[in-house]
Parts: C-alpha cells; sequence; structure tokens
C-alpha cells in the first residue's frame, strides 16, 4: 500500500487554503463578501491560538453547509484547477481592502 500525505498550505497552493477555498466562493457568487472578513478574523484567531478547533471546523464546514455533495464537486474541482490564478485575485483583493479599510492602528 503507498500512501501520499500533502500540506496544501504554502506548498500545493500558493496561500492558506481556507482563506482560498472562501476567496473563490465569494468570487463564485456562493459565499457573502462579508464573509470573506468574517474569514481573515478567524484566521487571525487560529494564528494567535486563540480559536479551538470545534469553532475553527464549524465555521469552515459553513462555507458548504445546506449544499449537496453532487453539487459541490464541480465546484471544488474548478477550485483546483484555478488555484494558480486564485492567489492573483486574493492578493488583489486584500490591495482593495486595504485601501478600502485604513488600519487605524497607533504607531
Amino acid at each position: 500500500m503507498h500512501l501520499a500525505l500533502f500540506d496544501l498550505d504554502g506548498t500545493l497552493l500558493s496561500g492558506d487554503s481556507e482563506a482560498l477555498w472562501c476567496s473563490f466562493l465569494i468570487d463564485e457568487g456562493l459565499l457573502d463578501p462579508s464573509f470573506g472578513w468574517r474569514s481573515e478574523e478567524v484566521s487571525r484567531h487560529y494564528v494567535a491560538g486563540t480559536v479551538n478547533p470545534k469553532e475553527f471546523c464549524e465555521f469552515y464546514a459553513s462555507t458548504v453547509s445546506g449544499r449537496h455533495a453532487s453539487d459541490l464537486q464541480p465546484v471544488r474541482e474548478r477550485f483546483f484547477r484555478e488555484s494558480s490564478g486564485i492567489r492573483g485575485r486574493m492578493i488583489s483583493r486584500r490591495k482593495r481592502s486595504r485601501t478600502a479599510k485604513p488600519d487605524t492602528r497607533c504607531c
């Protein structure tokens, strides 16, 4: 038996798979754009170690909640096929969001 394990984040995908998936679904019109801000917040909590695994999983599982697996199959296939293009769109979205929402933290 052969076993192959892959770390998608930063290796097979150029970035964080959860963030890329959310960005893709937003671009496809399958998630409300406000989900992007919530995704960034969950990611910050994850990095800081302040989100528990149940909250993390429930949040990202909600991206497919209420959808049938057969409806998601072509979406998933498009996501992986277009994953290199997603990175460019994600970078563009971040640039736009920085312009739209200035950082108000003190020096």
